[in-house]
């Protein structure tokens, strides 16, 4: 699931424990993944705020660096909180169908592959008639 970019009134709407935790977990019964939109580090958006309103975690595009969340680990009851997001995620994987399918192979891949596996026989055909009748016109 992926929480909003924007406010609630004057709230995150990453950072709502009513709308995460109260609505969505408690009332719903979501057991997965809470992602936030893209963070940009406006200040605003912040990881700790986002696990203890029940989100797990924050889409960063890599641009701005990553905040942590030193402060929650340092309590018993952040560490708690931290735990909780981590088994929200790890559930999420577990229970994807994703996690039973093949792999999707590129259409290109194949005759890229064959593609290679011709060359690389015209090459090495191509050096040994080379060796072979250099060593001929040498004899």
């Amino acid at each position: 699931m992926m929480s909003s970019y924007n406010n609630l009134g004057t709230t995150w709407a990453g950072g709502s424990k009513a709308l995460l935790t109260n609505v969505l977990r408690n009332e719903w019964g979501f057991q997965g993944t809470v992602l936030t939109d893209n963070n940009e580090e406006h200040g605003f958006m912040d990881p700790e705020v986002a696990i203890t309103a029940g989100g797990t975690a924050l889409l960063y595009n890599g641009m701005n660096g990553a905040k942590t969340c030193d402060r929650l680990a340092e309590t018993a009851s952040g560490q708690q909180l931290l735990r909780e997001a981590a088994h929200q995620y790890l559930y999420t994987v577990a229970n994807s169908y994703a996690t039973e399918l093949e792999p999707a192979q590129a259409l290109w891949r194949t005759p890229a592959l064959a593609g290679s596996i011709v060359l690389y026989i015209i090459t090495i055909g191509g050096l040994i008639i080379l060796f072979t009748t250099g060593r001929k016109r040498k004899n």
